[in-house]
């Protein structure tokens, strides 16, 4: 078995070769560690590997959008055999690889992480029905900034039990596509610990978690108002059912959003944060009247 593979190319030349050769050509057995980077990335078809192979770390990473090829998104859904992977890494413009990847049914992940900077990357994935790429069960799910709008693509074995959600945005571009699901339509399941940072808080009623679900923790930061101005233009009480029990409430930034959340009548807390670095942070609290705002028991 091989420890670890590394291919880094910075220039098409470099693989010209490789190219020309068939796919699934070039036979690379069992390896714990794949990184493809630069124009690397092109010669995936073509490597083999192990039909029982059980990869550590698969990650990809290029430098510009030339790196990726119609020869290499022209390739069939879920034609490129990694069988089971533990550490899926896909960076910037590879992330339109991702349905190219074929995973092991039965495939127990520990870390899904996934980002996009560009609509470039992810405008034909979005095109394609929810839940159709399968990632089997996953412990922790890191999506940043384009790659929020692929969570209803995401297709989740239905025992797995989210150890970590990650979802961070930094432009509103980045979540228009999942603003205009309906609330409560995204399922994500048994979520133990949920962290929304930036504009992806303004995602949180589009999701729906798991009836019995108990979170650990949920974590809101929002450092500007326009990270929640969607949700403070609706009434109290009338969203966020998705995050009715809880462990743990932390409230990052500005906290206005805190009257929205809907918190289980039985619900038992360990513990409430809220962090204001700002009084402005806090302005519109400060407003309702005292006694207004149920935690829990």
């Amino acid at each position: 078995m091989m420890e670890e593979l590394v291919l880094d190319a910075d220039c098409s030349v470099h693989i010209t070769e490789i190219l020309k050769t068939e796919n699934c050509s070039i036979w690379i057995g069992k390896v714990k560690k794949i990184w493809l980077e630069g124009f690397a990335i092109q010669i995936l078809p073509k490597l083999r590997f192990h039909r029982e192979n059980e990869i550590y770390m698969f990650g990809l990473n290029i430098y510009n959008i030339h790196c990726i090829t119609p020869v290499i998104l022209g390739v069939e859904n879920n034609s490129i055999w990694i069988g089971r992977v533990k550490s899926l890494e896909l960076r910037d413009n590879t992330f339109g690889i991702l349905p190219k990847l074929g995973i092991h049914g039965e495939n127990e992940m520990d870390a899904l992480s996934l980002y996009a900077g560009g609509v470039r990357e992810t405008s034909w994935i979005l095109r394609m029905k929810n839940n159709s790429f399968w990632v089997g069960k996953v412990k922790r799910v890191s999506l940043f900034n384009h790659a929020i709008q692929t969570l209803p693509k995401l297709w989740f074995h239905e025992e797995n039990i989210l150890e970590e959600l990650v979802l961070g945005a930094y432009s509103p571009e980045h979540i228009a596509e999942i603003l205009k699901a309906e609330n409560n339509s995204i399922c994500i399941g048994n979520v133990r610990w949920l962290k929304l940072g930036e504009y992806a808080v303004g995602i949180l009623p589009k999701l729906r978690k798991h009836r019995e679900n108990m979170m650990v923790m949920l974590v809101l930061s929002a450092n500007k108002t326009e990270h929640i101005a969607g949700i403070l233009k609706t009434g109290n009480k009338n969203i966020l059912t998705c995050i009715e029990k809880m462990k743990k409430l932390e409230l990052c930034g500005y906290t206005q959003i805190l009257p929205k959340i809907r918190i289980h009548e039985e619900n038992v807390m360990d513990e409430f944060v809220l962090d204001a670095t700002e009084a402005g942070h806090i302005t519109e609290i400060l407003r309702i009247e005292n006694n207004s705002i149920w935690i829990d028991r």
